[in-house]
């Protein structure tokens, strides 16, 4: 499960990287360079405001301090993970990461990639706009 978690986030970070390579062949480079301050506020906005967000949407969707809330989405997503994997949620399984930060919170390297991916969004949505 580990080296399935460690494809997608490489596959994901070789997508952005091809797509912010493509936006920047786009534009002229004066207009990438102008839009220093937007650009700034855009990743550290994102950044901030992903890490800020995590607790609140993990908690809506069913990962509590408390458990896995019943009837919510995360027991969906717990119920199938159970299901595909002999009747027990696998150790390190999106499910169980999920519902750990959803108990714990975010650790330090847990606080890093959630902040990486929102400040790489909003670098890409300050270049589109």
């Amino acid at each position: 499960m580990a080296s399935d978690i460690s494809f997608l986030w490489k596959s994901t970070a070789l997508h952005l990287y091809k797509e912010v390579r493509r936006i920047l062949e786009e534009y002229p480079t004066g207009t990438v360079r102008k839009m220093g301050l937007l650009t700034i506020a855009a990743v550290a906005a994102g950044a901030v405001g992903s890490v800020a967000l995590a607790p609140v949407v993990l908690t809506a969707v069913g990962f509590t301090a408390g458990g896995i809330a019943a009837g919510s989405y995360a027991a969906a997503m717990m119920s199938s993970a159970a299901v595909a994997n002999g009747g027990a949620v696998a150790a390190g399984s999106a499910v169980a990461v999920l519902q750990s930060v959803g108990a714990a919170g975010l650790a330090g390297t847990g606080t890093a990639a959630v902040a990486g991916v929102g400040g790489t969004v909003g670098g890409l949505v300050a270049l589109l706009v």
